[in-house]
């Protein structure tokens, strides 16, 4: 989904290329951090019950995420964006 964010964030927001861009190698990266932190915890806890609490705030936090980023500021985008990452972990976890 990142490069189909770039794509639907320089058609929805004001922000320039470039400070989208940067938002997106940012947001990446934090999932260097994600990644592990839930495959951790999925080894704790089950990947099963992981799996399925990841799909169930994909399913229920996708679409307001999208609509809160729309038009809003790169810090908002950044924190939507991280959010999407930290979902997308939590159920690859």
């Amino acid at each position: 989904f990142s490069i189909y964010l770039v794509t639907w964030l320089t058609e929805n927001t004001e922000l320039g290329t470039p400070t989208i861009l940067l938002i997106n190698t940012l947001a990446l990266a934090s999932s260097l951090f994600f990644t592990p932190l839930f495959s951790a915890l999925s080894d704790r806890i089950g990947r099963k019950l992981l799996l399925m609490i990841g799909s169930l705030l994909a399913a229920t936090l996708t679409v307001p995420l999208f609509m809160l980023m729309q038009g809003a500021t790169a810090a908002v985008v950044l924190a939507a964006w991280l959010a999407l990452i930290a979902i997308m972990a939590c159920m690859n976890g």
